[in-house]
């Protein structure tokens, strides 16, 4: 059994007074009794982790099989396994560590199935791609909320490490059906909004590009304002902005991503997409210590890939965006004459911008209700 002595030996007490000592050697004793090495304790207190070491045990208790065990269990390719796994954002599992639970098993085994069924490899591996970004990044909000709604003042490593386990372990399982739930409901939402015409049917090929309409939409001195803010009001404030941007994307209107102080959001309608920047600007208006919101609207032939949009409606948004004034929105001519009698179009600029060939009529657009 590790000791006291034995901590301090290896400089993991150096520092600390009551009681932050007595928890601190308290929760080393749990963790070495649980199998976690001394040399890991090191890492962790060096890096300021401890108190999450109790979760990552939770966490890691359910993995029991190899790399080469998951792969004839499943009977998925240790090669594939090998390129799957850094596409989906995670180190490479090491052929010894263990890694993979039943549950992963059984998941591996429904993957096969969908290989087996035609799915190629390359095709699944770019999907792994855009599943790795979204489930980082949900991973990321979890710990987030649990730290912000569960940290007490005046805690010490070991309330923190077993508060944040004893939740983990009660709310971990409610975590897949919420996130499966979302998932298969934007799935209902696009199976109704897509269109498979009869073209697409007898070529067995989906389009090359669709005609959508496109939004930028961006705080005005955002950068400069991270200069005089500390970073934790910076973060505010675009937490802020990604809820508000979240709100008005109503059906049909998609918020397609967040990047940093700019929103994207597209429409395969004009007029609703225009209402929810119009909107957007406005409610960014009213809130407290807030910068404007500026916007560029553009449509035309774009692709979709892995989530995300690409083509000149999006480059044209964009540059749109760069140049149009505080709490405005400027928008081509296109999007103009598609935009129906709810908005007043009035002549801008003619423009040449950016990465954008020839010059551009651009409109400024306001809501008339």
């Amino acid at each position: 059994m590790t000791s006291t002595a034995d901590f301090e030996r290896e400089g993991l007490l150096e520092g600390l007074n009551e009681p932050e000592r007595s928890a601190r050697v308290n929760l080393l004793q749990q963790l070495t009794d649980a199998g976690v090495s001394l040399a890991e304790l090191r890492e962790a207190v060096a890096q300021e982790r401890l108190a999450l070491l109790p979760i990552q045990q939770l966490l890691d208790r359910t993995a029991r099989y190899t790399l080469r065990e998951y792969s004839e269990l499943t009977g998925l390719t240790e090669e594939f396994l090998q390129r799957d796994y850094p596409a989906l954002g995670l180190p490479e599992p090491q052929s010894e560590d263990r890694w993979f639970s039943e549950e992963q098993v059984a998941a591996g085994r429904m993957l096969k199935q969908v290989l087996d069924a035609g799915v190629p490899e390359e095709r699944f591996i770019e999907l792994a791609r855009t599943v790795g970004r979204t489930s980082a990044v949900i991973a990321e909000a979890l710990l987030q909320m649990f730290a912000e709604v569960f940290l007490r003042p005046g805690d010490t490593e070991l309330d923190l490490g077993l508060r944040f386990a004893s939740l983990a372990e009660a709310l971990m399982p409610t975590v897949r059906p919420l996130i499966g739930n979302v998932v298969e409901l934007h799935m209902r939402h696009l199976v109704s909004s897509e269109v498979i015409d009869r073209t697409t049917r007898v070529t067995g090929l989906l389009p090359g590009s669709r005609n959508v309409t496109v939004g930028f939409a961006d705080l005005v001195g955002y950068t400069r304002l991270g200069e005089g803010l500390g970073t934790e009001h910076i973060g505010d404030i675009a937490n802020r902005f990604a809820n508000l941007a979240a709100e008005v994307a109503e059906p049909p209107v998609r918020l397609v991503k967040l990047i940093g102080d700019a929103a994207m959001l597209v429409s395969y309608e004009t007029a609703p997409l225009l209402g929810a920047v119009s909107r957007l600007i406005a409610v960014v208006d009213q809130q407290e210590a807030f910068p404007p919101l500026r916007a560029g609207v553009a449509r035309g032939g774009a692709f979709r890939h892995a989530g995300d949009w690409y083509g000149r409606p999006v480059n044209l948004a964009s540059r749109i965006t760069g140049v149009a004034p505080s709490r405005t929105l400027i928008a081509t001519q296109d999007v103009c004459e598609a935009s129906g009698s709810g908005f007043r179009c009035e002549s801008w600029k003619q423009m040449t911008l950016k990465g954008i060939e020839g010059s551009v009529a651009l409109y400024q657009i306001t809501a008339t209700a």
